[in-house]
């Protein structure tokens, strides 16, 4: 079976569990023919932990600037999710590679 082919969706890794926001990082262009980072932003990296898998915490590369706090501790959902595994040659492992076109907070409602 080729790992690499495996269809992986939100629900599977978050278990249709919320995830909880936990940072904000920018992701700036890199100059390979000066072997240098640009001042211009590519994307976001955004930490998210999978309540319903463990508490599984992993990072989804986001297009456009996600509209909250870096250090805000919210429930947070995600627009054009995918998510694919790929092998790293380096250390012979697979790993996994997310992404997404925007992220927003989910506001939750309790009820009495």
């Amino acid at each position: 079976m080729d790992l690499t082919r495996l269809n992986i969706t939100l629900e599977t890794l978050s278990k249709n569990q919320p995830l909880i926001l936990t940072d904000i990082a920018e992701i700036r262009k890199y100059d390979n023919e000066n072997k240098r980072y640009l001042d211009e932003i590519e994307a976001f990296k955004v930490g998210v932990v999978a309540i319903g898998n463990g508490y599984e915490k992993f990072t989804v590369k986001v297009k456009q600037k996600p509209p909250m706090a870096a250090d805000s501790q919210m429930q947070v959902e995600f627009a054009g999710f995918e998510a694919k595994i790929y092998r790293d040659f380096r250390n012979n492992t697979y790993a996994l590679s997310c992404s997404a076109d925007s992220v927003k907070a989910v506001t939750v409602t309790t009820q009495k």
